[in-house]
């Protein structure tokens, strides 16, 4: 998906300068330049925050990824995952759409939760789930992509 709409930034102050030069300065990028100068700035920062930005991870870190894609191999919870990636979703309303009972749901909403892979959200009676953060929501969305590509067979 390409997202081409212009965005603006424009700076609250800017020095002022002798001449006839405007007083506001004004950026114009498309969603798709900003994304690749923040992709940018993110790889070639020096202090990259990545926890395996060179490959490595010690062995608590590597047991929770393992975790991780351990409960997401699990076809009815990934169902479950990506029910929540449009938005909150009461369990209800996830148990209909993916075809499970809701009690199946809710075991499978409690190790998601706990391993940090949605987060749940009490309104009124009924409680919401959703992606845990921007971390999950890509992954799962790069993934996607990545199975519907084409691809050539292996040798």
């Amino acid at each position: 998906m390409r997202l081409t709409a212009p965005f603006a930034i424009t700076p609250s102050s800017v020095p002022s300068s002798p001449g006839p030069s405007p007083n506001v300065m004004f950026l114009l990028f498309t969603y798709e330049q900003l994304f690749i100068y923040c992709y940018d700035m993110t790889i070639s920062a020096p202090n990259n925050h990545h926890a395996a930005a060179d490959g490595r991870l010690d062995d608590g870190q590597t047991a929770d990824l393992a975790e991780m894609f351990r409960l997401l191999g699990d076809p009815t919870r990934l169902s479950i995952v990506l029910a929540t990636l449009p938005g909150a979703i009461a369990v209800a309303a996830i148990a209909r759409r993916i075809g499970a009972s809701p009690s199946l749901v809710s075991h499978h909403l409690r190790l998601l939760r706990g391993a940090r892979i949605l987060r749940a959200e009490r309104r009124g009676k009924q409680v919401f789930y959703s992606a845990s953060d921007a971390h999950i929501r890509d992954m799962l969305g790069d993934m996607i992509e990545h199975i519907a590509e084409p691809h050539e067979g292996a040798g």
